[in-house]
């Protein structure tokens, strides 16, 4: 997403700074920055949810600072909820500091409700909250509105107000002008877009949106900026799904050759990895494949002792029988990831609806990839286990 209320964030932490009256605010916001810069998004909703708790003192409810702090909350819930099992975490890690004596503005962290399905109408909720406030300060078609606009096309459950939103978005880029907004609005919406249902009619058109913003970076940042390898990154996937390989391979190479001279092996380097892996499988180019999965393996990972990470994941089919039938359910599945980041012995734990779900949830697993898990630096096996919900639009 553009990074407007990100900004206007910074501008809250360092308007706090000054003043000893807003020291727990302050404490809180300051742990909610540090977070931002790992990859446990549990702990990063967990801290957002303090600081905005402890903002509702500091700052008017229709405030454009109290907005901003209620958009990081919403990011980061979002975020939970779009990363399979985060959401349970994010409520066990909010159960346990409680339980473990937490200080009372750790208790804030408690969230109302578990579900990943609450988190997401949350999320929602929020968004909706930041936006009339955007509204409100600066118009209805201001810059401020893009983010909240695009955060509520992510965790709308209503295919038309996905396709609404997202269009919502790229219009109101497309008023103020400025080429590197609209590319990043347009990138964003295609994110959104493309596993949507409207995506299945309207392909040229959403698919245009990523080709369009990578042309635009191409033409208006640094060759090496990340904006850029973000779109190549997505475009390259883009490709890949239609089995355009010449066009994806050397967009995957690019990320891979840009990446390089971090001092660690990052996260989109590791996915271009994962994704030549099966590029090359596709293609019957099984040595080239092995030298991608080796990279994984032999990776530098940005934390010395660090848990896995997906790189992959594979939607699972729904069985077409159980589709007729209107059936929903689940499978929670327990699996090996390897050094390599392959998954490894998938179990079914528990299934309900069918054992065809857990057939196509087994199916789909074995696609997915992983940065491994590391320890002192090396990566080794780790133990893992995610639940996967078959549920009809709808219903």
């Amino acid at each position: 997403m553009p990074v407007k209320a990100a900004l206007m964030a910074l501008a809250i932490g360092a308007s706090y700074s000054a003043s000893a009256a807003y020291t727990s605010f302050a404490d809180a916001y300051s742990a909610y920055q540090q977070s931002l810069a790992g990859i446990d998004k549990v702990d990063i909703a967990v801290k957002a949810r303090q600081a905005f708790e402890l903002g509702k003192q500091e700052y008017a409810a229709d405030s454009a600072n109290y907005a901003a702090l209620m958009m990081n909350y919403a990011n980061a819930i979002a975020a939970t909820t779009m990363s399979g099992g985060q959401s349970g975490k994010l409520c066990i890690e909010s159960s346990q500091r409680v339980a473990e004596g937490a200080q009372p503005s750790e208790k804030l962290s408690t969230f109302d409700a578990c579900s990943s399905e609450h988190l997401r109408q949350q999320a929602f909720e929020l968004y909706h909250q930041a936006l009339q406030i955007y509204q409100q300060q600066y118009g209805d078609k201001a810059l401020e509105t893009i983010d909240p606009l695009l955060g509520m096309a992510q965790t709308t459950e209503l295919e038309q107000e996905k396709k609404y939103f997202s269009f919502d978005a790229i219009n109101v880029a497309e008023k103020h002008g400025d080429a590197l907004t609209l590319a990043a609005t347009q990138l964003a919406a295609y994110k959104l877009l493309h596993r949507a249902k409207y995506y299945l009619h309207n392909t040229n058109k959403v698919d245009n949106l990523a080709l369009d913003a990578l042309k635009t970076y191409r033409n208006n940042a640094p060759a090496n900026s990340f904006e850029v390898v973000d779109a190549e990154l997505t475009v390259a996937k883009l490709h890949l799904e239609k089995k355009q390989y010449d066009d994806a391979e050397p967009l995957f190479q690019d990320v891979i050759k840009q990446l390089d001279v971090l001092p660690y092996s990052h996260p989109y380097a590791l996915t271009a990895h994962a994704l030549l892996v099966k590029l090359y499988q596709e293609a019957d180019a099984s040595e080239k494949a092995t030298l991608h999965c080796k990279a994984i393996g032999q990776a530098t990972p940005w934390d010395d002792n660090q848990q896995p990470a997906p790189l992959y994941s594979q939607a699972p089919l729904y069985p077409i029988l159980y589709a007729r039938q209107h059936k929903a359910g689940s499978v929670e599945l327990a699996f090996t990831i390897d050094e390599n980041g392959t998954v490894q012995n998938p179990q079914v734990v528990n299934v309900t609806g069918g054992e065809r779900f857990a057939d196509e949830a087994i199916t789909a697993l074995k696609q997915w990839r992983y940065a491994p898990k590391f320890e002192n630096g090396k990566a080794v096996a780790a133990q893992s286990s995610l639940k996967l919900d078959f549920k009809l639009d709808g219903r």
